[in-house]
């Protein structure tokens, strides 16, 4: 079904930012660890905001596996 086909591209997409946006968090808190980023700052509201587009992120990948219909 071409249909079904579209909502796999959207999840295989977004399982693609999801993995993404953990491997950038993996990379802030080793330059943080490293001590390469020293501004608690910066890195604190880098955190915040890679968290919180993880969670939306995550959140819309499971509403477009639970909810999305392929047009038939």
């Amino acid at each position: 079904m071409a249909g079904e086909g579209y909502k796999q591209d959207w999840i295989k997409f977004l399982i693609y930012a999801v993995s993404s946006n953990d491997e950038t968090s993996d990379h802030l808190e080793t330059l943080w660890d490293t001590k390469s980023l020293t501004n608690e700052t910066v890195y604190t509201k880098l955190h915040h905001k890679i968290q919180s587009l993880g969670k939306m992120t995550n959140s819309f990948l499971k509403t477009v596996e639970e909810q999305h219909v392929s047009a038939k």
